[in-house]
């Protein structure tokens, strides 16, 4: 795994805090006793929750609910994104015009 698991307003997640150490993880509530190991919740994080995805330019792991901010923001690929005023997704600068003429936005 290239990139790291961020939630903006909580910075980095603390991997050896207590909800690693319980097998319960944060963003889903997931629960397994089996997954108190550190490595069995890296691999829930990075391959199985359904509220983190992973950023296809730089290849962090997001929260998805703040997948947008992270497009705007943190991205390596920040400055090929622009917010829509209309539907407030970040959308690249370069398929903005389109993107507000289609009924997707």
């Amino acid at each position: 795994r290239s990139g790291g698991l961020n939630r903006p307003e909580e910075g980095p997640l603390d991997e050896s805090a207590d909800v690693t150490e319980e097998g319960y993880c944060q963003f889903c509530d997931f629960h397994d006793p089996a997954y108190k190991d550190e490595n069995k919740m890296d691999y829930h994080y990075f391959s199985e929750c359904p509220m983190l995805t992973c950023c296809q330019h730089c290849e962090e792991v997001v929260d998805i609910a703040w997948f947008t901010n992270h497009l705007l923001q943190e991205c390596t690929e920040k400055d090929n994104y622009t917010q829509c005023e209309t539907c407030a997704l970040a959308i690249p600068t370069k398929e903005l015009a389109a993107h507000q003429r289609s009924k997707k936005c």
